[in-house]
């Protein structure tokens, strides 16, 4: 059969379930702890030695009890019974019976629990009282609402108006009907528009910024070069002044000897 791990860390023992469960090796989380496995396995080196040794005990006793069972059934039964019978191995009745224990308690422990979250639960809340009017529900709100955007000069396009009848087409089926406005996206559409308007100012006013820097930046770099030119015929004449300094020097030695 399949073998399984020990989950005692980085144990690298690994056991087939059967063999774990006639070891007394198997062991399970308790009730009261939410675990999606809650089923663990260890192996004899990291298991408790007390604990391995009394599930050992009632893993033979529970299997001395499920074959004395089974043959008092059998001596219950007539031949015939016992000739059409399909006999199972003990281990197969024995797991069974485990098996649908374990799932029995496990069942009523999470029933416990369901009823117990479904007594706390808080009720519902129930209105006692009449409430507001929704916006959305108010046909001439929404037109005065419209006609704010259109004197605020707000394009309302985007909303289109349905002047055709709203109780059947010429299909004879009901028409879509455009979803009515809320408060909120009135507001989040007048405040974008709003937005909208000092984004374009500011990017009118930040091109013409540009414009002017360019300008500024186009004179700047043709005084620079006046100035440099400048600056290269004065070296060139400081260079010649010198070199005449230098003949005037040379021709006064010789004159002097």
């Amino acid at each position: 059969g399949v073998c399984i791990s020990c989950d005692a860390g980085m144990c690298r023992s690994y056991f087939h379930v059967t063999c774990a469960q006639r070891e007394g090796l198997l062991s399970e989380a308790a009730a009261e702890e939410e675990i999606a496995d809650p089923f663990f396995a260890y192996c004899k080196q990291h298991a408790d030695r007390f604990d391995r040794k009394w599930k050992r005990k009632n893993y033979l006793a529970l299997q001395s009890y499920c074959k004395v069972s089974l043959q008092e059934r059998e001596k219950q039964l007539t031949p015939e019974a016992q000739a059409s019978q399909v006999k199972l191995p003990l281990t197969t009745y024995a797991l069974h019976n485990a098996l649908h224990a374990r799932i029995t308690t496990r069942l009523q422990q999470y029933r416990a629990k369901a009823e117990l979250s479904r007594n706390t639960r808080p009720q519902a809340w129930v209105p006692r009282e009449k409430l507001p009017r929704p916006l959305t529900s108010s046909a001439s709100a929404i037109r005065k609402l419209m006609r704010k955007a259109e004197l605020m000069g707000i394009s309302t396009d985007i909303f289109p108006v349905d002047t055709s009848d709203t109780n059947a087409s010429l299909d004879g089926r009901r028409k879509h009907k455009q979803p009515a406005l809320t408060a909120d996206f009135v507001n989040y559409y007048l405040e974008r528009n709003m937005r909208m308007i000092q984004i374009q100012d500011n990017i009118s006013e930040q091109k013409n910024l540009k414009d002017k820097l360019e300008s500024e930046q186009e004179k700047l770099h043709v005084e620079y070069n006046k100035v440099s030119n400048t600056t290269q015929r004065m070296c060139r004449f400081g260079c010649m002044t010198f070199d005449i300094v230098l003949k005037l020097a040379d021709s006064k030695k010789r004159m002097c000897f």
